[in-house]
């Protein structure tokens, strides 16, 4: 299985991360958009995603049928990011379409 988070900057930490490694413990591979090609920082410093090898994807390398599921980490901040995100926007209502598992954590 694999699946995706698509989150930003300023993320609730805990969000994230029980998610991420939740994940990881089962065996998913776990890719993160995170509006960056590099490690951001959560609401309260967690690094996303944690470490510099996980995987981080830009909007252009998502292949959506290559996803099992879709994690949405909440938090105001992130979430008032990734709502003016429109490519962002759209790779969720394409989840949706094809009607592949969402997870919404707010």
């Amino acid at each position: 299985m694999k699946a995706l988070i698509v989150t930003s900057q300023l993320v609730q930490d805990h969000e994230f991360i029980y998610p991420f490694y939740r994940l990881k413990e089962e065996g998913i591979t776990v890719d993160v958009y995170n509006q960056s090609n590099e490690i951001v920082k959560g609401f309260f410093g967690t690094k996303v995603p944690p470490q510099k090898d996980d995987n981080i994807v830009s909007l252009e390398d998502i292949k959506v049928d290559a996803y099992d599921l879709l994690v949405l980490p909440g938090g105001v901040k992130s979430m008032e990011l990734l709502r003016l995100d429109s490519k962002a926007v759209e790779i969720v209502k394409i989840f949706n379409q094809k009607k592949k598992i969402n997870s919404s954590n707010m």
